[in-house]
Protein backbone atom coordinates (compact mmCIF):
# COMPACT_ATOMS: atom_id res chain seq x y z
CA UNK A 1 0.00 0.00 0.00
CA UNK A 2 2.83 2.36 0.84
CA UNK A 3 4.48 1.68 -2.58
CA UNK A 4 1.26 2.37 -4.40
CA UNK A 5 0.75 5.62 -2.53
CA UNK A 6 4.29 6.73 -3.34
CA UNK A 7 3.75 6.01 -7.05
CA UNK A 8 0.52 8.01 -7.05
CA UNK A 9 2.25 10.96 -5.36
CA UNK A 10 5.07 10.84 -7.95
CA UNK A 11 2.59 10.72 -10.81
CA UNK A 12 0.59 13.65 -9.43
CA UNK A 13 3.82 15.56 -8.92
CA UNK A 14 4.84 14.96 -12.53
CA UNK A 15 1.40 16.01 -13.76
CA UNK A 16 1.57 19.23 -11.79
CA UNK A 17 5.10 20.01 -12.95
CA UNK A 18 4.68 19.35 -16.68
CA UNK A 19 6.77 21.49 -19.00
CA UNK A 20 5.06 24.23 -21.04
CA UNK A 21 5.64 22.15 -24.18
CA UNK A 22 3.69 19.20 -22.80
CA UNK A 23 0.97 21.52 -21.55
CA UNK A 24 0.71 22.89 -25.09
CA UNK A 25 0.46 19.34 -26.42
CA UNK A 26 -2.34 18.58 -23.97
CA UNK A 27 -4.27 21.68 -25.07
CA UNK A 28 -3.70 20.70 -28.70
CA UNK A 29 -5.40 17.35 -28.04
CA UNK A 30 -8.25 19.02 -26.17
CA UNK A 31 -8.94 21.55 -28.92
CA UNK A 32 -8.22 19.64 -32.13
CA UNK A 33 -8.03 15.93 -31.33
CA UNK A 34 -11.00 15.33 -29.07
CA UNK A 35 -12.12 12.27 -31.09
CA UNK A 36 -8.80 10.47 -30.65
CA UNK A 37 -9.03 7.17 -28.78
CA UNK A 38 -5.51 5.83 -29.25
CA UNK A 39 -2.14 7.60 -29.24
CA UNK A 40 0.91 5.96 -30.78
CA UNK A 41 4.19 7.48 -29.54
CA UNK A 42 7.13 6.46 -31.71
CA UNK A 43 10.75 7.23 -30.79
CA UNK A 44 14.18 5.76 -31.42
CA UNK A 45 15.27 3.23 -28.82
CA UNK A 46 18.54 5.14 -28.22
CA UNK A 47 16.82 8.50 -27.73
CA UNK A 48 16.88 9.29 -24.00
CA UNK A 49 16.12 12.99 -24.28
CA UNK A 50 12.67 12.77 -25.87
CA UNK A 51 10.30 14.95 -23.92
CA UNK A 52 7.40 12.61 -24.76
CA UNK A 53 8.83 9.52 -23.10
CA UNK A 54 7.04 10.22 -19.83
CA UNK A 55 3.96 11.94 -21.28
CA UNK A 56 0.58 10.25 -21.03
CA UNK A 57 -2.93 11.40 -21.74
CA UNK A 58 -5.57 9.91 -19.53
CA UNK A 59 -8.36 10.24 -22.10
CA UNK A 60 -6.66 8.00 -24.67
CA UNK A 61 -4.87 4.68 -24.67
CA UNK A 62 -1.13 5.15 -25.24
CA UNK A 63 0.99 2.76 -27.25
CA UNK A 64 4.77 3.34 -27.08
CA UNK A 65 6.89 1.89 -29.88
CA UNK A 66 10.38 2.19 -31.31
CA UNK A 67 11.81 1.78 -34.80
CA UNK A 68 11.95 -2.01 -34.41
CA UNK A 69 8.23 -2.39 -33.81
CA UNK A 70 6.03 -3.91 -36.52
CA UNK A 71 2.46 -3.44 -35.37
CA UNK A 72 -0.51 -3.32 -37.76
CA UNK A 73 -2.88 -0.86 -36.13
CA UNK A 74 -5.59 -1.66 -38.65
CA UNK A 75 -6.06 -5.13 -37.15
CA UNK A 76 -6.51 -4.01 -33.54
CA UNK A 77 -7.60 -0.35 -33.43
CA UNK A 78 -10.00 1.93 -35.26
CA UNK A 79 -9.16 5.00 -37.32
CA UNK A 80 -9.60 7.36 -34.33
CA UNK A 81 -5.88 7.37 -33.61
CA UNK A 82 -3.06 9.91 -33.46
CA UNK A 83 0.59 9.33 -34.28
CA UNK A 84 3.31 11.17 -32.29
CA UNK A 85 6.86 10.88 -33.62
CA UNK A 86 9.75 12.13 -31.53
CA UNK A 87 12.72 13.29 -33.64
CA UNK A 88 15.97 14.27 -31.94
CA UNK A 89 18.35 14.11 -34.92
CA UNK A 90 18.23 13.90 -38.69
CA UNK A 91 18.52 10.12 -38.80
CA UNK A 92 15.30 9.86 -36.76
CA UNK A 93 13.34 11.00 -39.82
CA UNK A 94 13.28 7.35 -40.87
CA UNK A 95 10.62 6.96 -38.16
CA UNK A 96 8.21 8.71 -40.54
CA UNK A 97 8.44 5.69 -42.83
CA UNK A 98 8.12 3.33 -39.86
CA UNK A 99 4.92 5.09 -38.78
CA UNK A 100 3.56 4.66 -42.30
CA UNK A 101 3.96 0.89 -41.94
CA UNK A 102 2.26 0.96 -38.54
CA UNK A 103 -0.68 2.99 -39.90
CA UNK A 104 -0.94 1.03 -43.12
CA UNK A 105 -4.37 1.58 -44.73
CA UNK A 106 -5.09 4.25 -42.07
CA UNK A 107 -3.85 7.37 -43.81
CA UNK A 108 -6.63 9.58 -42.44
CA UNK A 109 -5.16 9.61 -38.94
CA UNK A 110 -3.47 12.80 -37.69
CA UNK A 111 0.33 12.70 -37.36
CA UNK A 112 2.45 15.04 -35.24
CA UNK A 113 6.22 15.30 -35.69
CA UNK A 114 7.74 16.42 -32.38
CA UNK A 115 11.16 17.73 -33.52
CA UNK A 116 13.60 18.67 -30.75
CA UNK A 117 16.16 20.30 -33.05
CA UNK A 118 16.33 23.10 -35.55
CA UNK A 119 13.97 22.58 -38.47
CA UNK A 120 15.74 23.52 -41.69
CA UNK A 121 14.45 23.81 -45.24
CA UNK A 122 16.40 20.70 -46.14
CA UNK A 123 14.61 18.78 -43.39
CA UNK A 124 11.24 20.08 -44.54
CA UNK A 125 11.96 18.97 -48.10
CA UNK A 126 12.88 15.52 -46.86
CA UNK A 127 9.67 15.31 -44.83
CA UNK A 128 7.71 16.48 -47.87
CA UNK A 129 9.25 13.71 -49.98
CA UNK A 130 8.46 11.08 -47.32
CA UNK A 131 4.90 12.33 -46.92
CA UNK A 132 4.26 12.16 -50.67
CA UNK A 133 5.78 8.71 -50.97
CA UNK A 134 3.76 7.32 -48.08
CA UNK A 135 0.52 9.10 -49.10
CA UNK A 136 0.06 10.94 -45.81
CA UNK A 137 -2.96 13.22 -45.66
CA UNK A 138 -1.90 15.63 -42.89
CA UNK A 139 1.22 16.04 -40.77
CA UNK A 140 1.73 18.74 -38.12
CA UNK A 141 5.43 19.58 -37.73
CA UNK A 142 6.34 21.19 -34.37
CA UNK A 143 9.81 22.61 -33.72
CA UNK A 144 10.30 22.25 -29.95
CA UNK A 145 12.94 23.78 -27.71
CA UNK A 146 13.22 21.85 -24.47
CA UNK A 147 15.63 24.36 -22.96
CA UNK A 148 13.44 27.38 -23.69
CA UNK A 149 10.26 25.47 -22.96
CA UNK A 150 8.32 26.68 -25.97
CA UNK A 151 7.19 25.75 -29.47
CA UNK A 152 9.43 27.71 -31.82
CA UNK A 153 7.56 27.10 -35.07
CA UNK A 154 4.78 25.04 -36.61
CA UNK A 155 4.45 23.75 -40.15
CA UNK A 156 1.76 21.61 -41.69
CA UNK A 157 1.93 19.18 -44.57
CA UNK A 158 -1.38 19.00 -46.46
CA UNK A 159 -1.93 16.59 -49.33
CA UNK A 160 -4.89 18.63 -50.55
CA UNK A 161 -5.17 20.37 -52.88
CA UNK A 162 -1.47 19.92 -53.75
CA UNK A 163 1.13 18.30 -51.57
CA UNK A 164 3.06 21.06 -49.85
CA UNK A 165 4.35 22.19 -46.46
CA UNK A 166 3.27 25.60 -45.21
CA UNK A 167 3.93 27.46 -42.00
CA UNK A 168 0.90 27.77 -39.72
CA UNK A 169 -0.01 29.30 -36.42
CA UNK A 170 1.11 26.96 -33.69
CA UNK A 171 -2.14 27.53 -31.80
CA UNK A 172 -4.29 26.63 -34.84
CA UNK A 173 -3.31 22.97 -34.89
CA UNK A 174 -4.53 20.84 -37.80
CA UNK A 175 -6.41 22.71 -40.52
CA UNK A 176 -9.70 21.27 -41.66
CA UNK A 177 -9.46 18.81 -44.53
CA UNK A 178 -11.27 20.40 -47.51
CA UNK A 179 -13.96 18.45 -49.33
CA UNK A 180 -12.63 19.97 -52.51
CA UNK A 181 -9.54 18.77 -54.35
CA UNK A 182 -9.27 22.23 -56.03
CA UNK A 183 -8.18 20.84 -59.38
CA UNK A 184 -5.76 18.20 -58.12
CA UNK A 185 -4.70 15.85 -60.93
CA UNK A 186 -5.42 12.15 -60.51
CA UNK A 187 -4.03 9.55 -62.91
CA UNK A 188 -6.74 7.16 -64.01
CA UNK A 189 -6.34 3.94 -65.97
CA UNK A 190 -9.11 3.04 -68.44
CA UNK A 191 -9.77 -0.59 -69.26
CA UNK A 192 -8.14 -0.59 -72.68
CA UNK A 193 -8.80 -4.32 -73.08
CA UNK A 194 -12.57 -3.87 -72.95
CA UNK A 195 -13.28 -0.90 -75.21
CA UNK A 196 -11.68 0.91 -78.12
CA UNK A 197 -10.58 4.31 -76.84
CA UNK A 198 -9.10 5.61 -80.08
CA UNK A 199 -11.87 8.20 -80.25
CA UNK A 200 -10.54 9.95 -77.13
CA UNK A 201 -8.31 12.77 -78.34
CA UNK A 202 -7.69 14.56 -75.05
CA UNK A 203 -6.59 13.65 -71.54
CA UNK A 204 -9.23 15.96 -70.05
CA UNK A 205 -11.79 13.29 -69.26
CA UNK A 206 -14.29 15.76 -67.80
CA UNK A 207 -14.88 17.13 -71.30
CA UNK A 208 -14.02 14.15 -73.54
CA UNK A 209 -15.58 11.23 -71.75
CA UNK A 210 -16.99 8.49 -73.96
CA UNK A 211 -16.92 5.45 -71.75
CA UNK A 212 -19.48 3.05 -70.38
CA UNK A 213 -22.16 3.76 -67.82
CA UNK A 214 -20.27 2.24 -64.88
CA UNK A 215 -17.47 4.82 -65.14
CA UNK A 216 -19.84 7.76 -64.77
CA UNK A 217 -19.54 7.35 -61.00
CA UNK A 218 -15.90 8.47 -61.10
CA UNK A 219 -16.64 11.31 -63.51
CA UNK A 220 -19.45 12.61 -61.31
CA UNK A 221 -17.19 12.27 -58.26
CA UNK A 222 -14.49 14.32 -60.04
CA UNK A 223 -16.98 17.04 -60.91
CA UNK A 224 -18.37 17.23 -57.40
CA UNK A 225 -14.99 17.36 -55.64
CA UNK A 226 -13.24 19.43 -58.33
CA UNK A 227 -10.79 16.67 -59.27
CA UNK A 228 -8.99 16.67 -62.62
CA UNK A 229 -8.74 13.23 -64.23
CA UNK A 230 -5.84 12.44 -66.51
CA UNK A 231 -5.87 9.19 -68.44
CA UNK A 232 -2.76 7.05 -68.60
CA UNK A 233 -1.94 6.00 -72.18
CA UNK A 234 -2.28 2.40 -73.18
CA UNK A 235 0.96 0.49 -72.49
CA UNK A 236 0.60 -1.13 -75.90
CA UNK A 237 1.00 2.27 -77.58
CA UNK A 238 3.21 4.03 -75.06
CA UNK A 239 5.77 1.93 -73.10
CA UNK A 240 6.37 4.83 -70.71
CA UNK A 241 2.91 4.20 -69.27
CA UNK A 242 4.39 1.32 -67.25
CA UNK A 243 6.23 3.90 -65.12
CA UNK A 244 3.04 5.73 -64.12
CA UNK A 245 1.12 4.41 -61.11
CA UNK A 246 -2.63 4.91 -61.53
CA UNK A 247 -4.54 6.54 -58.69
CA UNK A 248 -7.90 5.10 -59.79
CA UNK A 249 -8.95 2.29 -62.12
CA UNK A 250 -11.88 3.72 -64.05
CA UNK A 251 -13.69 0.43 -64.57
CA UNK A 252 -14.85 -1.45 -61.48
CA UNK A 253 -12.96 -4.71 -61.09
CA UNK A 254 -13.65 -8.07 -59.49
CA UNK A 255 -11.34 -8.33 -56.50
CA UNK A 256 -10.72 -10.39 -53.38
CA UNK A 257 -7.72 -8.49 -51.97
CA UNK A 258 -8.22 -7.35 -48.38
CA UNK A 259 -6.61 -4.00 -49.11
CA UNK A 260 -9.20 -3.28 -51.83
CA UNK A 261 -12.09 -4.32 -49.59
CA UNK A 262 -11.35 -1.70 -46.95
CA UNK A 263 -14.24 0.56 -47.95
CA UNK A 264 -16.53 -2.08 -49.40
CA UNK A 265 -20.22 -1.18 -49.27
CA UNK A 266 -23.25 -3.48 -49.77
CA UNK A 267 -23.85 -2.15 -53.29
CA UNK A 268 -20.43 -3.44 -54.35
CA UNK A 269 -21.52 -7.06 -53.83
CA UNK A 270 -22.73 -8.76 -56.99
CA UNK A 271 -23.58 -12.17 -58.40
CA UNK A 272 -21.63 -14.04 -61.04
CA UNK A 273 -24.06 -15.95 -63.20
CA UNK A 274 -24.59 -17.64 -66.55
CA UNK A 275 -27.20 -16.15 -68.88
CA UNK A 276 -28.55 -18.40 -71.62
CA UNK A 277 -30.68 -17.96 -74.78
CA UNK A 278 -34.37 -17.73 -73.97
CA UNK A 279 -35.56 -19.71 -77.00
CA UNK A 280 -32.96 -20.85 -79.49
CA UNK A 281 -34.46 -21.68 -82.89
CA UNK A 282 -33.56 -25.05 -84.34
CA UNK A 283 -32.04 -25.07 -87.80
CA UNK A 284 -33.12 -27.45 -90.58
CA UNK A 285 -30.12 -29.58 -89.74
CA UNK A 286 -31.20 -29.72 -86.09
CA UNK A 287 -34.72 -30.64 -87.15
CA UNK A 288 -33.44 -33.48 -89.32
CA UNK A 289 -31.38 -34.65 -86.38
CA UNK A 290 -34.48 -34.61 -84.21
CA UNK A 291 -36.29 -36.70 -86.81
CA UNK A 292 -33.72 -39.38 -86.10
CA UNK A 293 -33.35 -40.38 -89.74
CA UNK A 294 -30.59 -42.80 -88.79
CA UNK A 295 -33.01 -44.90 -86.72
CA UNK A 296 -35.59 -44.74 -89.51
CA UNK A 297 -33.05 -46.02 -92.03
CA UNK A 298 -31.99 -48.80 -89.68
CA UNK A 299 -35.67 -49.71 -89.42
CA UNK A 300 -36.29 -49.59 -93.20
CA UNK A 301 -33.16 -51.40 -94.42
CA UNK A 302 -34.04 -54.79 -92.85
CA UNK A 303 -37.54 -54.56 -94.36
CA UNK A 304 -36.10 -53.65 -97.76
CA UNK A 305 -33.44 -56.38 -97.60
CA UNK A 306 -36.02 -58.97 -96.51
CA UNK A 307 -38.32 -58.01 -99.36
CA UNK A 308 -35.50 -58.23 -101.94
CA UNK A 309 -34.32 -61.61 -100.66
CA UNK A 310 -37.84 -63.12 -100.51
CA UNK A 311 -38.76 -61.77 -103.95
CA UNK A 312 -35.50 -63.11 -105.42
CA UNK A 313 -36.09 -66.55 -103.91
CA UNK A 314 -39.68 -66.65 -105.23
CA UNK A 315 -38.50 -65.66 -108.70
CA UNK A 316 -35.68 -68.24 -108.68
CA UNK A 317 -38.08 -71.02 -107.62
CA UNK A 318 -40.71 -69.93 -110.15
CA UNK A 319 -38.16 -69.91 -113.00
CA UNK A 320 -36.86 -73.31 -111.92
CA UNK A 321 -40.38 -74.79 -111.88
CA UNK A 322 -41.12 -73.36 -115.32
CA UNK A 323 -37.79 -74.64 -116.66
CA UNK A 324 -36.31 -71.20 -117.29
CA UNK A 325 -32.87 -70.09 -116.21
CA UNK A 326 -32.58 -67.22 -113.73
CA UNK A 327 -30.31 -64.58 -115.29
CA UNK A 328 -27.59 -62.91 -113.26
CA UNK A 329 -28.87 -59.50 -114.37
CA UNK A 330 -32.07 -60.19 -112.49
CA UNK A 331 -29.99 -60.42 -109.30
CA UNK A 332 -28.34 -57.09 -110.03
CA UNK A 333 -31.73 -55.49 -110.60
CA UNK A 334 -32.92 -56.88 -107.29
CA UNK A 335 -30.30 -54.86 -105.40
CA UNK A 336 -32.04 -51.68 -106.59
CA UNK A 337 -35.65 -52.77 -106.39
CA UNK A 338 -37.74 -49.79 -107.40
CA UNK A 339 -40.98 -51.58 -106.51
CA UNK A 340 -39.79 -51.97 -102.91
CA UNK A 341 -38.68 -48.33 -102.74
CA UNK A 342 -42.00 -47.06 -104.11
CA UNK A 343 -43.93 -49.31 -101.71
CA UNK A 344 -41.94 -48.07 -98.67
CA UNK A 345 -42.54 -44.45 -99.74
CA UNK A 346 -46.28 -45.14 -99.98
CA UNK A 347 -46.39 -44.80 -103.76
CA UNK A 348 -48.21 -47.07 -106.22
CA UNK A 349 -46.22 -49.51 -108.35
CA UNK A 350 -47.17 -51.83 -111.28
CA UNK A 351 -47.63 -55.57 -110.80
CA UNK A 352 -47.27 -58.02 -113.66
CA UNK A 353 -50.38 -60.03 -114.54
CA UNK A 354 -48.23 -63.12 -114.56
CA UNK A 355 -47.15 -62.62 -110.94
CA UNK A 356 -48.04 -65.63 -108.86
CA UNK A 357 -50.06 -65.38 -105.62
CA UNK A 358 -46.91 -65.53 -103.46
CA UNK A 359 -45.55 -62.36 -105.03
CA UNK A 360 -48.91 -60.66 -104.76
CA UNK A 361 -49.07 -61.45 -101.03
CA UNK A 362 -45.55 -60.08 -100.63
CA UNK A 363 -46.45 -56.87 -102.48
CA UNK A 364 -49.56 -56.47 -100.32
CA UNK A 365 -47.56 -56.78 -97.10
CA UNK A 366 -44.94 -54.23 -98.10
CA UNK A 367 -47.63 -51.85 -99.42
CA UNK A 368 -49.39 -51.85 -96.03
CA UNK A 369 -46.04 -51.26 -94.27
CA UNK A 370 -45.15 -48.42 -96.66
CA UNK A 371 -48.56 -46.77 -96.21
CA UNK A 372 -48.25 -46.65 -92.42
CA UNK A 373 -44.55 -45.74 -92.29
CA UNK A 374 -44.69 -43.03 -94.97
CA UNK A 375 -47.71 -41.35 -93.38
CA UNK A 376 -46.07 -41.43 -89.95
CA UNK A 377 -42.83 -39.91 -91.25
CA UNK A 378 -44.70 -37.36 -93.40
CA UNK A 379 -46.83 -36.16 -90.48
CA UNK A 380 -43.82 -35.78 -88.23
CA UNK A 381 -41.77 -33.92 -90.86
CA UNK A 382 -44.70 -31.67 -91.79
CA UNK A 383 -45.34 -30.73 -88.17
CA UNK A 384 -41.70 -29.81 -87.59
CA UNK A 385 -41.25 -27.86 -90.83
CA UNK A 386 -44.50 -25.92 -90.63
CA UNK A 387 -43.07 -23.82 -87.79
CA UNK A 388 -39.49 -23.82 -86.52
CA UNK A 389 -39.39 -25.46 -83.12
CA UNK A 390 -37.21 -24.10 -80.34
CA UNK A 391 -34.84 -25.59 -77.83
CA UNK A 392 -36.14 -25.48 -74.27
CA UNK A 393 -34.45 -22.84 -72.08
CA UNK A 394 -31.55 -24.13 -70.01
CA UNK A 395 -32.36 -23.78 -66.30
CA UNK A 396 -29.44 -25.40 -64.46
CA UNK A 397 -25.85 -26.52 -64.92
CA UNK A 398 -26.82 -30.12 -65.62
CA UNK A 399 -28.95 -29.06 -68.59
CA UNK A 400 -26.17 -26.70 -69.69
CA UNK A 401 -23.69 -29.57 -69.82
CA UNK A 402 -26.19 -31.72 -71.73
CA UNK A 403 -26.81 -29.00 -74.32
CA UNK A 404 -24.48 -28.05 -77.14
CA UNK A 405 -24.17 -24.46 -75.90
CA UNK A 406 -20.70 -22.97 -75.57
CA UNK A 407 -20.24 -20.52 -72.70
CA UNK A 408 -18.44 -17.26 -73.49
CA UNK A 409 -16.02 -16.07 -70.80
CA UNK A 410 -13.15 -13.61 -70.77
CA UNK A 411 -9.73 -14.30 -69.28
CA UNK A 412 -10.17 -12.12 -66.16
CA UNK A 413 -13.40 -13.79 -65.07
CA UNK A 414 -12.01 -17.23 -65.82
CA UNK A 415 -8.91 -16.53 -63.71
CA UNK A 416 -11.08 -15.32 -60.81
CA UNK A 417 -13.27 -18.43 -60.93
CA UNK A 418 -10.31 -20.82 -61.07
CA UNK A 419 -8.35 -19.00 -58.33
CA UNK A 420 -11.12 -18.04 -55.92
CA UNK A 421 -14.00 -20.49 -56.49
CA UNK A 422 -12.98 -23.86 -57.96
CA UNK A 423 -9.90 -24.82 -59.93
CA UNK A 424 -11.84 -27.59 -61.70
CA UNK A 425 -14.93 -25.48 -62.40
CA UNK A 426 -14.40 -25.51 -66.17
CA UNK A 427 -13.68 -29.23 -66.17
CA UNK A 428 -16.66 -30.36 -64.13
CA UNK A 429 -19.41 -27.74 -63.98
CA UNK A 430 -19.04 -26.02 -67.37
CA UNK A 431 -17.25 -28.17 -69.92
CA UNK A 432 -17.67 -26.16 -73.14
CA UNK A 433 -16.20 -22.68 -72.96
CA UNK A 434 -15.32 -20.11 -75.57
CA UNK A 435 -12.66 -17.79 -74.15
CA UNK A 436 -12.61 -14.38 -75.83
CA UNK A 437 -11.10 -10.97 -75.23
CA UNK A 438 -13.12 -8.42 -73.22
CA UNK A 439 -13.73 -6.47 -76.44
CA UNK A 440 -15.16 -9.50 -78.22
CA UNK A 441 -17.19 -10.41 -75.15
CA UNK A 442 -18.77 -6.95 -75.07
CA UNK A 443 -19.46 -7.10 -78.82
CA UNK A 444 -21.26 -10.45 -78.59
CA UNK A 445 -23.35 -9.23 -75.66
CA UNK A 446 -24.34 -5.98 -77.34
CA UNK A 447 -25.33 -7.88 -80.47
CA UNK A 448 -27.51 -10.13 -78.27
CA UNK A 449 -25.97 -13.21 -79.85
CA UNK A 450 -28.18 -16.10 -78.77
CA UNK A 451 -25.85 -18.76 -80.16
CA UNK A 452 -23.88 -18.75 -76.90
CA UNK A 453 -24.36 -18.60 -73.17
CA UNK A 454 -22.43 -15.91 -71.27
CA UNK A 455 -20.82 -15.61 -67.83
CA UNK A 456 -21.69 -12.10 -66.64
CA UNK A 457 -21.70 -10.06 -63.45
CA UNK A 458 -25.15 -9.08 -62.18
CA UNK A 459 -24.64 -5.33 -62.71
CA UNK A 460 -23.71 -5.88 -66.36
CA UNK A 461 -26.65 -8.22 -66.79
CA UNK A 462 -29.06 -5.62 -65.38
CA UNK A 463 -27.87 -3.08 -67.95
CA UNK A 464 -27.99 -5.65 -70.75
CA UNK A 465 -31.49 -6.74 -69.78
CA UNK A 466 -32.76 -3.16 -69.92
CA UNK A 467 -31.08 -2.76 -73.29
CA UNK A 468 -32.63 -5.88 -74.86
CA UNK A 469 -36.05 -4.99 -73.48
CA UNK A 470 -35.78 -1.57 -75.12
CA UNK A 471 -35.19 -3.37 -78.41
CA UNK A 472 -38.23 -5.60 -77.89
CA UNK A 473 -36.00 -8.66 -78.22
CA UNK A 474 -35.91 -10.91 -75.19
CA UNK A 475 -33.14 -13.19 -76.41
CA UNK A 476 -31.06 -13.80 -73.27
CA UNK A 477 -32.49 -14.95 -69.94
CA UNK A 478 -31.23 -15.70 -66.46
CA UNK A 479 -32.04 -18.57 -64.11
CA UNK A 480 -31.60 -18.74 -60.35
CA UNK A 481 -29.99 -22.17 -60.68
CA UNK A 482 -27.28 -20.83 -62.99
CA UNK A 483 -25.66 -18.57 -60.38
CA UNK A 484 -21.98 -19.31 -59.85
CA UNK A 485 -21.38 -17.20 -56.71
CA UNK A 486 -23.25 -14.69 -54.53
CA UNK A 487 -21.71 -11.67 -52.81
CA UNK A 488 -18.76 -11.22 -55.15
CA UNK A 489 -16.92 -7.89 -54.56
CA UNK A 490 -16.63 -5.64 -57.60
CA UNK A 491 -15.44 -2.11 -57.06
CA UNK A 492 -13.15 0.65 -58.27
CA UNK A 493 -9.55 -0.20 -57.38
CA UNK A 494 -7.46 2.62 -55.95
CA UNK A 495 -3.77 2.99 -55.20
CA UNK A 496 -2.68 1.66 -51.83
CA UNK A 497 -3.31 4.19 -49.04
CA UNK A 498 -4.99 6.49 -51.51
CA UNK A 499 -6.24 9.83 -50.25
CA UNK A 500 -9.37 9.38 -52.36
CA UNK A 501 -10.60 6.05 -50.95
CA UNK A 502 -12.75 7.39 -48.11
CA UNK A 503 -14.30 10.16 -50.25
CA UNK A 504 -15.06 7.83 -53.17
CA UNK A 505 -16.54 5.18 -50.89
CA UNK A 506 -18.94 7.61 -49.22
CA UNK A 507 -19.83 9.23 -52.53
CA UNK A 508 -20.63 5.92 -54.23
CA UNK A 509 -22.73 4.84 -51.26
CA UNK A 510 -24.83 8.01 -51.53
CA UNK A 511 -25.14 7.55 -55.31
CA UNK A 512 -26.58 4.06 -54.87
CA UNK A 513 -28.82 4.97 -51.93
CA UNK A 514 -30.29 7.97 -53.75
CA UNK A 515 -31.29 5.85 -56.76
CA UNK A 516 -29.08 7.66 -59.27
CA UNK A 517 -27.49 4.38 -60.33
CA UNK A 518 -30.91 2.91 -61.09
CA UNK A 519 -31.76 6.00 -63.11
CA UNK A 520 -28.58 5.54 -65.14
CA UNK A 521 -29.44 1.88 -65.55
CA UNK A 522 -32.69 2.65 -67.34
CA UNK A 523 -30.80 5.04 -69.61
CA UNK A 524 -28.46 2.26 -70.76
CA UNK A 525 -29.75 2.16 -74.37
CA UNK A 526 -29.19 5.90 -74.68
CA UNK A 527 -25.66 5.58 -73.28
CA UNK A 528 -24.77 2.77 -75.66
CA UNK A 529 -25.76 4.78 -78.72
CA UNK A 530 -24.69 8.24 -77.59
CA UNK A 531 -21.74 7.77 -75.26
CA UNK A 532 -20.13 4.89 -77.13
CA UNK A 533 -21.19 6.47 -80.44
CA UNK A 534 -21.76 3.02 -81.94
CA UNK A 535 -24.32 1.75 -84.40
CA UNK A 536 -25.34 -1.84 -83.84
CA UNK A 537 -26.49 -3.80 -86.88
CA UNK A 538 -29.40 -6.00 -85.84
CA UNK A 539 -30.94 -8.62 -88.07
CA UNK A 540 -34.72 -8.24 -88.00
CA UNK A 541 -36.45 -11.21 -86.51
CA UNK A 542 -40.19 -11.56 -86.32
CA UNK A 543 -42.11 -13.66 -83.89
CA UNK A 544 -42.92 -16.26 -86.54
CA UNK A 545 -40.39 -17.16 -89.24
CA UNK A 546 -41.88 -19.09 -92.22
CA UNK A 547 -39.90 -21.54 -94.27
CA UNK A 548 -37.89 -20.12 -97.13
CA UNK A 549 -36.46 -21.63 -100.27
CA UNK A 550 -33.04 -21.15 -98.74
CA UNK A 551 -33.98 -23.60 -96.00
CA UNK A 552 -34.24 -26.35 -98.64
CA UNK A 553 -30.80 -25.85 -100.13
CA UNK A 554 -29.80 -29.21 -98.71
CA UNK A 555 -32.03 -30.83 -101.36
CA UNK A 556 -29.63 -29.69 -104.06
CA UNK A 557 -26.86 -31.54 -102.27
CA UNK A 558 -29.05 -34.62 -102.02
CA UNK A 559 -29.93 -34.42 -105.73
CA UNK A 560 -26.29 -33.99 -106.69
CA UNK A 561 -25.26 -37.00 -104.62
CA UNK A 562 -28.05 -39.01 -106.34
CA UNK A 563 -26.79 -38.05 -109.79
CA UNK A 564 -23.22 -38.96 -108.86
CA UNK A 565 -24.32 -42.31 -107.48
CA UNK A 566 -26.37 -43.04 -110.65
CA UNK A 567 -23.36 -42.18 -112.82
CA UNK A 568 -21.18 -44.46 -110.72
CA UNK A 569 -23.66 -47.36 -111.12
CA UNK A 570 -23.85 -46.70 -114.88
CA UNK A 571 -20.07 -46.97 -115.18
CA UNK A 572 -20.08 -50.22 -113.19
CA UNK A 573 -22.85 -51.62 -115.40
CA UNK A 574 -20.92 -50.82 -118.61
CA UNK A 575 -17.79 -52.34 -117.11
CA UNK A 576 -19.61 -55.58 -116.19
CA UNK A 577 -21.15 -55.91 -119.66
CA UNK A 578 -17.74 -55.48 -121.28
CA UNK A 579 -16.34 -58.04 -118.87
CA UNK A 580 -19.04 -60.61 -119.80
CA UNK A 581 -18.40 -60.12 -123.53
CA UNK A 582 -14.66 -60.58 -122.98
CA UNK A 583 -15.27 -63.81 -121.00
CA UNK A 584 -17.54 -65.23 -123.74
Amino acid sequence: KTAIAVMLIIQLTRSSTQSPNLEFLGKLFENNLTRARTTVILQHHEDRNCELQDWNRRETATLRLNQLARVEMKKYFNALSVGLVCIGKDSDLSLVDTLAEIFDQMRHVEVILWIQKEVTQEMLQRILHQAKRNEYLQILILEVSREQGEILSAHCFCALPNSQIVQVDKMAGFPKVPFDFTGRVANVLPDYDAIDYQSIKSNNLSQHFKWLNGNRHIILFAKKYNLTLKSIPSPRNDPSAFNVTPDILMTSQITSTKMDLKYLNPFDLHELKVVVPCRRTRTIRDILKQLDIKSSLLYILPVYATFVVVETIILMVTHRINGRAFQLTSLYNSLLNLRAIRAILGLSFPISRRANPSLRQLFLAISVFGLIFSNFFSCKLTAMLTKHSHYPKVTNFQELRASDLSVVVNAKVRAYIENEIDTNFFNETIIRIYEVSPTENARLLLLLNDSFAFIVVSDRWSALNVYQNSKGRKLLCESKDLTIIHGMPKMHILQKNSIYDWHISKFLLRIHESGISNHWLFQTPYFIHKILNTTLDFKPRGKEVPLRIADLNWLWLFLGCGYLFATFVFIIEITLRGLRKWIK
